[in-house]
C-alpha cells in the first residue's frame, strides 16, 4: 500500500537527484572549461608583450 508507493517515489527522487547532480556538474565543468579556455587565451595575449619586454630589458 502505503510504503510500497513511498520506496518508488524514493527511487524515483534518488535517480532524479543522481541525474540532477550529473547534469549540474556537467554544465559547471563546461562553463569552468570555457571559461578557463577564455582566461588562458586572455593570458596568453596579456603577457607575450610583457615577457618579450622583459626580455629586451634583460638584454
Amino acid at each position: 500500500g502505503d510504503g510500497e508507493l513511498g520506496f518508488i517515489g524514493s527511487d524515483a527522487w534518488h535517480i532524479f537527484n543522481i541525474w540532477f547532480t550529473v547534469s549540474l556538474l556537467e554544465i559547471f565543468f563546461d562553463v569552468a572549461h570555457s571559461t578557463l579556455d577564455r582566461i588562458t587565451r586572455l593570458n596568453v595575449h596579456v603577457e607575450l608583450p610583457q615577457i618579450s619586454d622583459l626580455v629586451l630589458v634583460s638584454t
